[in-house]
């Protein structure tokens, strides 16, 4: 039957869940719930009803140019959700997360960002960098003047936040250079 389909489910969340809990959590740290439904309706409607600070999901790789990246729930999520998303590759293995770089454009949005990020980092206790793509020199010295006046009054106490400039081909394939040398677990 249909409920106990959702509850064999259920039970294997909270299997998955407590098995690879971090260090510091315990299993009623979590809340589990298991629904039936079209997977975005069901997680904006949660989103909404819930106050979550970060909404994480498992992407897969489907066939069709759409979800050849993200995934068509991932994909109507990123254009759809109001809260920061975190999306897992299926491929990966599970590794705590112990450092941060957020790739950012020269902007005053970067400023909002760069704080959730430094409340993130302290919570994970990881190291927070930023990382910049610069073209050419002027870039390298704008991105370092932004940096300087808006990320370094909001650094933690104590931590100093480096910054990164990078130069390649592309962005793309200058981020995945970045993060293969220096090792970071979580890119935003």
């Amino acid at each position: 039957s249909l409920s106990k389909k959702i509850e064999a489910e259920l039970a294997r969340l909270q299997t998955f869940a407590q098995s690879n809990a971090g260090a510091g959590f315990a299993p009623d740290d979590f809340d589990y719930l298991a629904v039936q439904g079209d997977p975005v309706l069901e997680t904006l409607a949660l989103e909404q009803s819930q106050e979550f600070d970060l909404l994480v999901i498992g992407r897969t790789t489907k066939p069709g140019f759409r979800d050849m990246l993200f995934g068509s729930v991932a994909q109507n999520l990123i254009e759809r959700s109001n809260t920061h998303l975190l999306l897992v590759s299926p491929m990966q293995d599970y590794t705590a997360i112990q450092k941060i770089a957020y790739a950012f454009d020269i902007d005053q949005q970067a400023f909002q960002y760069m704080k959730w990020l430094t409340t993130l980092s302290e919570g994970l206790q990881a190291e927070l960098r930023c990382v910049h793509i610069a073209d050419n020199q002027k870039e390298t010295a704008r991105a370092t003047q932004l940096f300087e006046q808006l990320f370094k009054p909001i650094a933690p106490e104590n931590r100093a936040v480096p910054l990164d400039i990078w130069n390649g081909p592309t962005a793309g394939t200058s981020l995945k250079n970045y993060i293969l040398e220096t090792g970071i677990d979580l890119l935003a």
